[in-house]
């Protein structure tokens, strides 16, 4: 917590903290966040039974939640939907969890939430929570996902299994006392998922920089940055697409996104690759644009908990490049 954000806080009832539920309640974002957090603190957890965006808003502004956590597609929509104006003016404390949101999507989802600035964690439910935390208002720690909490480690590897030179990315493996030791009952999980040593692997790729603070590697197109989360909550609203996945594939000496994507059953055969990409076109900076192309799968890999497996992605992408 940053020294801004404890003096204000410090200053405030412990009942005074009001939160929205509108995540899944059986993630680790929503166990800690909704239930968790706010049983220590004594705070208030107003519950959504569904999420509605429109709904979200509304209740934002008539309960007065001043912190909230959620996910980089409601970012999203705070930042661009034109029915947001002044409903978050009573946040004081926001964070983005689940996947990193660029520079630009913090900085305009703040222009409809100005009395605060959006933190980030990484994390995940095998890790009950957050691994790595930037201080809300940490200037220091901008772009980055900010430094790993105590007691945990960490390593960054190759394809190999090598550790990375420092400085350079790697899939990071995490171990500490608040990872999980397995997957019940899934063996063939726990085999995939921890090396022989007990190094639990995350599928993320990331770099650490020379102060210790942690960047995932996004796309990066003729060096301007792509979050791959904002693509996926961009393509995740049609209604024909029913899961979704992206990483950056080589285009033209540089990188370009390119869309992993299932159908939902009602959808096959009725929408081409071509309407979707066109769809996102629409609703994106010309950066974003799926220049890697668009590819229908069956299903996106995931962990257990959820997790987008973009590691897998990249392998998929390279048996289809030698075909």
């Amino acid at each position: 917590m940053s020294s801004r954000e404890r003096q204000y806080w410090d200053k405030q009832p412990a009942w005074t903290g009001r939160t929205l539920a509108h995540l899944p309640a059986a993630h680790i974002a929503g166990v800690v966040s909704y239930f968790a957090a706010q049983v220590v603190s004594g705070a208030t957890t107003y519950w959504m039974p569904k999420f509605e965006f429109g709904e979200f808003v509304k209740h934002m502004q008539a309960l007065r939640i001043n912190t909230f956590f959620t996910v980089p597609p409601i970012y999203l929509a705070i930042a661009k939907h034109p029915a947001v104006k002044e409903q978050f003016h009573h946040a004081k404390q926001a964070t983005v969890g689940a996947a990193p949101i660029s520079a630009e999507l913090r900085a305009e989802a703040n222009k409809k939430m100005p009395n605060l600035v959006i933190g980030q964690v990484w994390g995940m439910s095998e890790t009950t929570g957050a691994a790595t935390y930037t201080a809300v208002n940490a200037q220091e720690h901008a772009g980055s996902l900010g430094p790993l909490l105590p007691n945990l480690s960490v390593r960054l590897v190759d394809e190999e299994g090598n550790d990375v030179a420092p400085g350079q990315p790697g899939e990071v493996l995490i171990k500490g006392p608040i990872v999980t030791q397995g997957y019940h009952g899934n063996p063939e999980a726990d085999e995939r998922s921890f090396t022989t040593d007990g190094w639990m692997r995350t599928g993320d790729v990331m770099r650490i920089d020379a102060n210790n603070l942690f960047h995932i590697e996004l796309i990066k197109y003729k060096g301007l940055q792509v979050a791959p989360a904002e693509l996926e909550g961009v393509l995740e609203a049609h209604p024909a697409v029913g899961d979704a996945g992206v990483i950056g594939v080589p285009y033209n000496d540089t990188e370009a996104p390119r869309a992993f994507v299932v159908l939902t059953p009602a959808s096959k055969g009725k929408v081409t690759e071509q309407e979707l990409i066109q769809y996102v076109h629409g609703k994106v900076a010309d950066y974003k644009k799926l220049r890697g192309g668009l590819v229908f799968v069956d299903a996106v890999p995931r962990s257990p908990s959820g997790k987008i497996l973009r590691k897998q992605l990249r392998e998929s992408e390279k048996r289809l490049s030698k075909i």
